[in-house]
């Protein structure tokens, strides 16, 4: 695949010497097997019959839901290695889970330099929303927080921005308390803390 410049703040490890690169970072193709690799922009699998093909057959996915596929005798098959994500030169996707039935499946991560968050899909049976037997199962999103230094994740929820806030900018976690629509513009604070805390560097 064609690698293409990334023009944005993103946070790498003393690989590139702890800085925050503002434009110019491109992006290795490939599959990433650890968080390290995908810290290092070193993909140890490089293989340029991977394809990421949008998952259409499982109700529990929508468009933004992705399968790695790899070419096997002329023929994309999913791919069968855990990854910890993979990179297309343009985006970078998170593997968001396997079963001994279904394939591991990626979704896109908005990567910010300190707090990066990505969302998940999950069901919700459709007789607990007041369905009935038979009905279609309802599907919903998580946000997730993702550590752009560690790899740590924890769902983005309101309590726990409140708590990213309150550690690391004191006056955005005054105005998001006060904030009665807080919980509407989550992603927003979010973006807002990590350009205030790009700005300190």
């Amino acid at each position: 695949m064609k690698k293409i410049m990334l023009t944005m703040l993103f946070l790498f490890t003393t690989t590139f010497s702890q800085q925050i690169i503002n434009s110019g970072v491109v992006l290795t193709p490939g599959g990433y097997r650890t968080f390290s690799e995908f810290l290092n922009n070193a993909p140890s699998i490089t293989d340029n019959s991977f394809k990421l093909e949008t998952d259409s057959k499982l109700s529990l996915y929508n468009d933004s839901t992705y399968e790695l596929t790899a070419n096997k005798r002329g023929r994309f098959r999913p791919y069968s290695e855990n990854l910890w994500g993979y990179c297309d030169g343009q985006k970078v996707y998170m593997a968001v889970g396997r079963s001994a039935v279904v394939a591991q499946k990626f979704r896109p991560i908005t990567l910010l330099p300190f707090y990066s968050y990505y969302s998940e899909p999950y069901t919700v049976p459709s007789m607990v929303t007041g369905g009935r037997m038979g009905d279609p199962d309802i599907v919903k999103m998580s946000t997730y927080l993702l550590i752009s230094k560690t790899g740590q994740k924890t769902e983005l929820t309101k309590p726990a921005l409140r708590e990213i806030l309150r550690k690391e900018d004191t006056a955005l976690y005054q105005e998001f308390l006060a904030d009665t629509h807080s919980a509407e513009h989550i992603i927003d604070y979010l973006t807002l803390l990590n350009k205030r805390l790009s700005e300190k560097q």
